[in-house]
């Protein structure tokens, strides 16, 4: 069985159909595209026969009567974010004993004070 979500994408941007599917899905599916109100009419249609079709024919009609779009509503892909390390920042968290979570706290503090002048700093703390 496919993630939900992509089974919403392939839904959305018309690409490869599943071949396997079962009613919880068909239930779960609808529900998500009925947040969509472009969606509404359709479903209105087809959700009459979503107990009497069998779960892949039910999926084919979602398939086909949606109506392809480019970007799927409701639906935003979660990006990592990146971290930056730097030697001195964790010669200045060694030594006064922060945890990151403080770390971040008081980033904008040491930003306008430590790392400024970070080449007097990094002789200070030892840091190459």
């Amino acid at each position: 069985m496919d993630n939900f979500f992509d089974i919403i994408k392939n839904i959305y941007m018309k690409q490869n159909p599943i071949t396997e599917i079962d009613l919880g899905t068909n239930i779960a599916i609808s529900k998500y595209l009925g947040r969509d109100k472009d969606n509404l009419p359709t479903l209105k249609l087809i959700s009459k026969y979503l107990f009497y079709i069998e779960p892949i024919e039910y999926y084919y009609l979602l398939y086909i009567l949606i109506p392809k779009k480019y970007k799927i509503p409701y639906l935003k892909k979660i990006e990592k974010i990146e971290k930056k390390e730097s030697k001195l920042l964790d010669a200045i968290k060694k030594v006064l004993r922060w945890s990151d979570k403080e770390c971040n706290i008081h980033g904008k503090i040491l930003e306008q004070t430590i790392l400024r002048n970070d080449t007097y700093w990094c002789k200070q703390l030892g840091v190459e």
